[in-house]
């Protein structure tokens, strides 16, 4: 092989530059001008984050722990804090006997913290007492 073949053969190995630029450009007309536009934006979504629901269910168990001297943070869908400085009993039996009463009229599963002057219990109506601090 001779040095002037050897340069021929080199010279059939060359990057194609010409046909890169011209596939590139018309891949970006095709992407610019035939590609499916974005969705136009929905309406006006409103989205209400109010924890205080309205059940009557659970407004009936509400308004006879007020009555019995607790005063109510309402958090529904997640958990209702209930404080009362002195319980008469075991506390931890009255957070889970209040979270049972909450689940049977309102058929969810809520947790109940119950704060007292001695310490915090939550609650949930099936799995008992989670997490006790007390002082």
């Amino acid at each position: 092989m001779t040095i002037e073949d050897r340069m021929r053969h080199s010279f059939k190995k060359r990057i194609p530059f010409l046909e890169a630029i011209a596939t590139g450009v018309l891949l970006g007309i095709l992407l610019i001008f035939f590609t499916p536009r974005c969705q136009p934006e929905p309406a006006k979504v409103i989205i209400d984050y109010s924890s205080n629901i309205k059940i009557p269910e659970l407004e009936f168990v509400l308004d006879s722990l007020s009555q019995n001297g607790y005063s109510i943070d309402n958090h529904f869908p997640i958990y209702v804090r209930l404080y009362k400085p002195v319980i008469p009993g075991d506390e931890k039996e009255e957070a889970v006997r209040i979270a049972k009463a909450i689940k049977g009229n309102t058929g969810a599963n809520v947790q109940v913290q119950l704060d007292f002057d001695g310490g915090r219990y939550f609650a949930h109506p099936e799995k008992g007492i989670i997490i006790p601090i007390v002082k």
